[in-house]
C-alpha cells in the first residue's frame, strides 16, 4: 500500500523529527510504502539565504539533515505549495501527527494539512493530529472551511482529549483519541543503544523564565546532581553543562540517560515516560499546556505537572522522592498502543 504522508518533518525540532521517524516506522510495520510530502513553510526560502540563520543554526541544520537522510523514507522534491498532480501516486494520504492543525502556528496553512488540495475521491486518514490549542474560540474565522475539510476524512483521529472536544463541539464530528506515534513505537534501541544512567538533571525547556531557573537551582541543591541544559542556543551560566548544536539522536540519548528531567515539551514528556525517567513538567506557555496535561491525565500522572516555582516549593518532597509507578504507566501505554494499531489497521485496510 502506497502512502503519501504530510506532517511536520522539516523543522529544527527534535520532537517533530522523532514523531515523523516513528510514524514512518509504524506504517512500514503495517506493510505500507511511505513517501513524505516535502511541504515546507515559504520562510525556509529566506532562511537559506540568511547568513545569520546559518551562523546560529547551520551546524544543527546539518545534523538534522543527516538524520533525515539516514532514517526517513523517500521524500518528494521540496515544495511550498501543494499541487495534487505533481505528487507521486498513492493509495492513501495520511496527515499527522504533531501540531499540524494549529491555527495559531500555521494560520491558513492548516488547510494544506487538512488536504484542501485533494480530489474528494482520494482516501484520507489523520494519525494523532493535534490542534495544539486549548480551545477554538479565538479561531472562528477558520471554522467553516476546517469543518468542510475534516468532514471529508475517511478516518479521523487526534492526539489530545481537547482535540476530541473541539471536533465534537465545534465541528460536529466524531473522532478517536490515540497515542502520539513516538509513544506507539516502544523501541528506540537502534538509535540510543545501551543506556547508562548519568547523575544529571536534564532540562529541556521551550520557555526560559525565572520560575524555571529558580526551580532548577533548588532541585540541584535538593538532590545534589549536576544540571544539563539540552538544546541550548548559547552557553547558559546557570547550568553545569550546555548541550548545543544537538542532533536528534544526541537529544534522545541525553533524555534517556537522565536521572531527572525538567521539561515543558510534549515530546520531552513522551520520552521521559518511554525511558522511565523521574521528571516534572514545569508549565511554560499556557496555550501549550493542553498537550502536556492530556498525556499526563492519560497515564495518571497529573501530579507531575508544576505550575510555577511556588507550586514546586509546596510539593517538592513528593516531586523529588515519590517514585513513579511505571508498571501502571506501561499498562496504560500498552493498552493505548493496541487501540492505536487497531485504529490504523481499520483506517488503512477497511473498504
Amino acid at each position: 500500500m502506497k502512502i503519501n504522508l504530510l506532517t511536520m518533518h522539516y523543522s529544527l525540532s527534535c520532537g517533530a523529527v522523532m514523531q515523523t521517524y516513528a510514524t514512518c516506522v509504524i506504517l512500514k510495520k503495517l506493510g505500507c510504502d511511505v513517501t513524505i510530502i516535502n511541504f515546507k513553510n515559504p520562510i525556509e526560502l529566506k532562511r537559506k539565504k540568511s547568513i545569520k540563520f546559518w551562523l546560529v543554526h547551520g551546524v544543527t541544520k546539518i545534523k538534522f539533515d543527516m538524520f533525515r537522510k539516514r532514517y526517513f523514507p523517500e521524500r518528494t522534491r521540496e515544495i511550498f505549495r501543494i499541487n495534487y498532480n505533481d505528487l507521486p501516486i498513492a493509495d492513501i494520504y495520511i496527515s499527522g501527527s504533531d501540531q499540524i492543525w494549529n491555527p495559531k502556528l500555521l494560520e491558513e496553512r492548516i488547510y494544506a494539512y487538512m488536504f484542501d488540495f485533494l480530489p474528494d475521491s482520494v482516501k484520507r486518514i489523520s494519525f494523532a493530529s493535534s490542534f495544539g490549542v486549548n480551545s477554538w474560540r479565538d479561531y472562528s474565522e477558520y471554522t467553516s472551511k476546517v469543518k468542510n475539510l475534516l468532514s471529508k476524512f475517511d478516518s479521523l483521529s487526534v492526539r489530545e482529549d481537547s482535540g476530541v472536544k473541539i471536533c465534537n463541539e465545534v465541528f460536529g464530528l466524531n473522532t478517536t483519541q490515540i497515542l502520539d506515534p513516538t509513544l506507539v513505537l516502544d523501541d528506540y534501541s537502534n538509535l540510543v543503544g545501551n543506556i547508562k544512567e548519568l547523575n544529571q538533571i536534564v532540562c529541556f525547556k521551550l520557555v526560559y523564565d525565572e520560575d524555571f531557573l529558580d526551580t532548577v537551582s533548588l532541585l540541584k541543591k535538593e538532590i545534589n546532581l549536576k544540571t544539563t541544559l539540552l538544546y541550548a542556543s548559547y552557553p547558559h551560566k546557570n547550568f553545569d553543562r550546555n548541550v548545543m548544536f544537538c542532533s536528534p539522536v544526541k537529544w534522545l540519548k541525553t533524555i534517556a540517560s537522565a536521572r531527572y528531567v525538567v521539561t515543558d515539551s510534549f515530546h520531552g514528556l513522551a520520552f521521559s515516560l518511554l525511558f522511565k525517567r523521574n521528571f516534572i513538567v514545569l508549565g511554560g506557555l499556557k496555550d501549550r499546556n493542553t498537550r502536556l496535561l492530556s498525556l499526563l491525565r492519560l497515564v495518571g500522572l497529573e501530579d507531575r505537572y508544576v505550575q510555577d516555582f511556588a507550586d514546586f516549593i509546596k510539593r517538592k518532597d513528593d516531586l523529588l522522592h515519590k517514585k513513579i509507578d511505571y508498571e501502571k504507566v506501561d499498562r496504560v501505554l500498552s493498552k493505548e498502543r493496541e487501540k492505536t494499531y487497531a485504529y490504523l489497521r481499520d483506517a488503512l485496510f477497511s473498504k
